[in-house]
């Protein structure tokens, strides 16, 4: 693995999505860096949404804190008419310099966000003739419907009793963990590995 900015073409792309816990950044933690790395052979896109260019160093983000701005970020993105373009503008660097394979590892909000932002961009579930090919992994997702033509591969922890009650597809692994703890979850980690591994 090795750092891109999303303003950098690379052929195969790593990147993390989630709702902006921070208020004063968008760096990754440790265990989301560690998700991307076992991505092995894809660039990794070094900070989170909305991918700023200037970013300060990661440091902890308190819970309450932090699920109230993810809160307000998901009634945005369900009330606001311009979400979808808002959105798509921040995606859009990602599919425009990525020329062969994107891989978006989505945690809670994330999928949402990359919903939304699909719709923004206009055809739906990530099929674009002239942009690279899309696989989603949902950590712990709390979203709509997935495209039927989208390459998602949907994974709820068996004690997050958030995303089954906000997300209601059936998922395709189920570790023994709640929503906080995917980043750190082994079997999600070799799950991602998985992901950049197996035929697109």
């Amino acid at each position: 693995m090795s750092p891109s900015s999303i303003t950098t073409p690379a052929a195969d792309r790593v990147v993390w999505l989630s709702g902006q816990s921070s208020p004063d950044h968008a760096a990754l933690a440790p265990g989301q860096r560690r998700l991307l790395a076992a991505a092995e052979g894809f660039d990794a896109v070094p900070n989170g949404y909305p991918f700023p260019a200037q970013d300060g160093p990661w440091r902890p983000t308190g819970l309450l804190g932090a699920s109230a701005r993810n809160a307000r970020q998901f009634l945005a993105l369900r009330r606001d008419a311009g979400a979808p373009a808002a959105v798509a503008a921040r995606l859009d660097p990602l599919f425009a310099l990525t020329s062969d394979r994107l891989l978006v590892v989505c945690g809670s909000l994330g999928l949402e966000l990359l919903l939304v932002g699909l719709a923004g961009r206009g055809p739906v579930g990530g099929v674009f003739p002239h942009g690279p090919r899309l696989r989603v992994v949902a950590l712990g997702p709390v979203s709509g419907p997935v495209p039927d033509d989208l390459d998602a591969w949907i994974v709820q922890g068996r004690r997050d009793l958030l995303t089954r009650l906000a997300h209601r597809g059936p998922p395709r692994w189920r570790p023994h963990c709640g929503h906080l703890g995917y980043t750190t979850h082994p079997q999600v980690l070799a799950l991602v590995g998985e992901a950049a591994r197996s035929p697109w």
